[in-house]
């Protein structure tokens, strides 16, 4: 009997100018005096896709079990002239074993942001078995699952116009938002910040 095959439906994709990549702890809460955040003058492309996954049970007229969960991906144009800034960017989403929340912005009209926040970005490694379609002419630099989270906790400057709590069980929020996107780099030192990076976080 033939392996049923995995669905998968891409629901977004869009090109975003900013990412900012915030390491998470042991109880998933980001530790956002250590984000950093990504600029450019040219577009990346973020996809979102949801991924339903077919597993039967072993008896012969036993039921299909559906499970799904959302994936993520970050390409680029193979000649895109910030190639070396996408390149950072990848290495830093694709480091296993330390999850991330990513966000991203897309520039909308004058004092206006597409805002996307995927609060838990676990990296997926076996590029050549990335399940969601690259579109032509452009290459996978980073691809993630999102999985799930109860809640989340915003920075100082929320991203949001009014900040709302994450509904538990989210693994992706897009709204508009009128906030600005951060600046490129490290945030800007808060009073209870640490003063020198944790080891493990260095590049």
């Amino acid at each position: 009997m033939p392996e049923p095959e995995d669905l998968v439906t891409p629901v977004h994709s869009v090109p975003v100018t900013t990412v900012r990549v915030t390491w998470l702890d042991v109880a998933g809460t980001p530790d956002h005096p250590w984000a950093v955040t990504y600029q450019f003058t040219n577009p990346v492309d973020l996809t979102l896709a949801r991924q339903v996954r077919r597993t039967p049970l072993t008896a012969p007229l036993a039921p299909i079990l559906l499970s799904e969960e959302y994936l993520a991906h970050l390409a680029a144009p193979y000649d895109h002239p910030e190639r070396m800034g996408v390149a950072y960017l990848a290495r830093g989403l694709q480091r296993p074993g330390t999850p991330k929340c990513v966000e991203a912005w897309a520039a909308l009209e004058d004092g206006a942001w597409l805002y996307a926040l995927l609060p838990w970005w676990d990296a997926w490694l076996i590029r050549q078995d990335w399940p969601v379609q690259v579109e032509a002419g452009q290459e996978l630099h980073a691809a993630g699952r999102l999985r799930e989270v109860g809640a989340h906790t915003w920075p100082p400057l929320c991203p949001l116009d009014e900040p709302r709590p994450v509904e538990p069980g989210a693994s992706a929020l897009i709204t508009r938002t009128s906030v600005p996107p951060p600046a490129h780099g490290f945030p800007p030192p808060q009073p209870t910040a640490r003063h020198a990076r944790p080891h493990a976080r260095t590049a």
